[in-house]
Parts: C-alpha cells; sequence; structure tokens
C-alpha cells in the first residue's frame, strides 16, 4: 500500500463530491486533522473509518487501499468484512467497559462486605457478688464506635455513701487492664435513684475496649468495688456475664417477628388503668390537686401542699414520688421513679437529699424500715423520716 497515493485519492475523491475537510470529518466521525494527514500522506485511516469512509466517497475499500478507481465494484468482500470487524470492535469495547465496571462494583461490596460482617455486636450485661448486683448493662461492638454501659449497679447491704472508688477492667492472662476509674463523690448527684451508672465510651479504636471478649461463654471484663465496712476497706470483685443479643453474621437479616423475649416489658392491659383511675381517687380525697401544664392539661401528676414551702407531688399513673421542702439555706428533696405500667414493681427503698447554696449537702436513705447513711443532727433525722413515712403512706400503702 502506498500511503502517499492513498492520501492524493482521498483528497480527489473528497474534492469531486465537493466537501471540505471539515465536512468529510463530520460525516466519517473524525476531526479535520485526522483528514488532513490522511491526504498528506502520514498516516492511512484505521479500518473502523472504512466503512463510513467509502460510502461517503462512494468507492469500494478495495479502491481504497489501491489509491485509485477500478472498474469493478460489485462485490467488495473486504470492506464489508472490515466494517463488520469495526462494529463488532466497538461492541467489545463496550463490553469490556461494563465487566470494568462491574468488577469495580464487586471490589467495593467485597471491602463493605469485608469490613462490616460481624463487625457490629450488642451484649447484655449483668453480674452479681456478694454484696452487689448489676442489671440492664450494655456492650456495643463495631468498628466504628465502642460504648461500654455498665448500667444499674444495686446492693441492699451496702450503703452507697460508703463506696469509695468502682474500677471497671479487662482481665488479660493474670492482669487487670484498667477501662475506667471512678471517685465516690462522682456518686451523690445520682444516689437518689437508688442505682449507680457508669458509662464508657470510645469514638474509633480503643485498645482495651477492642480486649472485651465472651469466649466459651466467659467474659473477661470485671467490676471492682472499694467501699467502707465496719471502718475496714472492702474490695470486692464481680465477674459481668456477657449474652450476646444482636449481630450482623447472616448474610440476608429477617424482620423480627414481634415475638418479645424473656425479661422484655409486657403488654400493658386495661386492669393497669383502672388501678390509676382508682388511685387518682384515692389522691384526690386525701387533699390532692391536679397539676396542669401550660396547655391545661393533667400529665398525671397530683400536688400537695403540706405546709409553708412544702409540696408533695405524685404521679397517679406511674406512681413515681417528689418531694421539696424549702428551708432557706436548706432545700430538702426526695425522687422515687417507679415503673408500674412495666414491672408493676415499686421501690420499697427511699433517699432524701439535704442542699445547702445549691450543693448536695447530705443524703440519707430509708431501708428496712431504718434510716442509712451519714451522720445526721436529730432535725435532719426528723426531716427524712418525714419523708419516709409519707412515702410509705401515699406509695406503700395507700
Amino acid at each position: 500500500m502506498d500511503q502517499i497515493q492513498i492520501g492524493k485519492f482521498i483528497a480527489q475523491c473528497r474534492k469531486e463530491k465537493g466537501l471540505t475537510q471539515q465536512e468529510l470529518a463530520d460525516k466519517i466521525g473524525c476531526s479535520d486533522k485526522t483528514i488532513s494527514k490522511w491526504e498528506n500522506g502520514r498516516g492511512l485511516p484505521d479500518y473502523s473509518y472504512f466503512g463510513n469512509l467509502c460510502r461517503t466517497l462512494d468507492i469500494t475499500t478495495d479502491e481504497l487501499l489501491r489509491g485509485s478507481k477500478t472498474k469493478n465494484k460489485s462485490n467488495d468482500i473486504l470492506g464489508e468484512y472490515l466494517a463488520y470487524k469495526a462494529q463488532m470492535d466497538k461492541k467489545q469495547e463496550k463490553v469490556k467497559m461494563v465487566i470494568i465496571c462491574l468488577f469495580v462494583l464487586v471490589l467495593f461490596l467485597l471491602g463493605y462486605f469485608i469490613n462490616s460482617y460481624k463487625k457490629i455486636n450488642i451484649y447484655s450485661l449483668e453480674g452479681q457478688s456478694e454484696n452487689f448486683t448489676i442489671k440492664r448493662g450494655m456492650f456495643v461492638k463495631s468498628n466504628i464506635n465502642t460504648i461500654l454501659d455498665i448500667g444499674d449497679l444495686r446492693s441492699d447491704t451496702v450503703d452507697y455513701s460508703n463506696i469509695k472508688s468502682i474500677i471497671i477492667a479487662v482481665k488479660e492472662k493474670d492482669d487487670y487492664k484498667l477501662i475506667e476509674g471512678h471517685s465516690g463523690d462522682s456518686f451523690s448527684d445520682i444516689e437518689l435513684y437508688n442505682n449507680i451508672r457508669i458509662l464508657s465510651e470510645s469514638y474509633g479504636y480503643d485498645e482495651e475496649l477492642d480486649k472485651i471478649d465472651n469466649k466459651n461463654g466467659v467474659s473477661n471484663l470485671y467490676l471492682f468495688i472499694l467501699y467502707n465496712k465496719d471502718k475496714e476497706l472492702v474490695l470486692e470483685k464481680m465477674n459481668i456475664k456477657m449474652e450476646k443479643i444482636l449481630s450482623n453474621d447472616k448474610f440476608v437479616n429477617k424482620k423480627s417477628d414481634g415475638v418479645m423475649s424473656e425479661g422484655s416489658s409486657p403488654v400493658i392491659d386495661l386492669e393497669t388503668y383502672k388501678n390509676s383511675e382508682a388511685y387518682y381517687n384515692r389522691l384526690i380525697k386525701e387533699g390532692f390537686t391536679e397539676e396542669l401544664n401550660n396547655d391545661g392539661i393533667c400529665n398525671g401528676g397530683l400536688l400537695k401542699k403540706l405546709g409553708d414551702n412544702e409540696y408533695l407531688k405524685i404521679n397517679y399513673f406511674d406512681k413515681s414520688f417528689s418531694y421539696h421542702r424549702d428551708l432557706g439555706d436548706l432545700q430538702i428533696y426526695s425522687h422515687m421513679s417507679n415503673n408500674v405500667l412495666l414491672s408493676n414493681g415499686i421501690h420499697k427503698n427511699v433517699d432524701i437529699r439535704f442542699d445547702r447554696n445549691d450543693e448536695i449537702y447530705k443524703i440519707l436513705s430509708y431501708r428496712n424500715n431504718s434510716l442509712m447513711g451519714e451522720e445526721r443532727t436529730d432535725d435532719e433525722e426528723e426531716q427524712a423520716l418525714r419523708v419516709a413515712e409519707l412515702y410509705k403512706k401515699y406509695i406503700l400503702e395507700l
């Protein structure tokens, strides 16, 4: 093939058709510079252009490759073959692009799956030692966020005011690695609720939290409580039991059937509402009045004024109890939130808080028909016993 001859032939045919280089380029799908390169003998057309170029110039593929016209144009086998090949090549390019895109998508999904599968695990936490129990704790472990909520620490034998420190640790071989520690000064704010809630949280990777596991059904998570007992310090250890309640360890997750698991809240029945109505009527007879919100609606709260700057509020629906007395520089509070509707359980103990200058001054607890807590004056003991009697009268007995 003579490259220069073919170029001159293309220029001759183009001019015979009255086309400029740009017009020919537009018809066959290339640039005018490409046409100029062919016509000047600096390159040959790619076979993918043969079909459109020959049709536009009204020549055969054989004539194009010869660089001159022939008499027989009836059978252009080569042109048909090259046109077919160009068409197939375009289809193959599209298939290649689709395969590449699918491959990239599969790699992305595979990476996401490897990074996420079994990476979200939620455990419930419970524990019991000689004098303490833990309930409703939760441990959430994922590759993004790790949350450890020890839950409710309770004791019927140890006064919270005697607790000096609480340590959360993970056991590694024969050593205990500290996760979090709390001093006794931080317990007083929440002591009114008869529980101590401890929360450890880590955004991202945390070395010690990441070591928490539950191999063979035995966890390596421990709680150490240091407290005063008979004027001596006692260190009590508790192994916290972990039970996996949720994990993304299935390829296809089924929707929950809505059946409540053991220990979950039962369905509220109509009897509960009837009991609330009867309790409301009894409180009204005792001199309580409805406490209305800004819209004039009662949200279940009934209020009774006991004396100058002394108030008692009871929610007849869930039997929560709130007491407040203002003695000027001394404020006396008591709050006990019950959950009658869901668990039908009422606290039999009550805590009384004394505040001076908007700060917690002293906390006393009435448990098992006796007063516990810090040293108190006769007046403070009298005030605490008064609150306890109110609680027994309107919550336990009424």
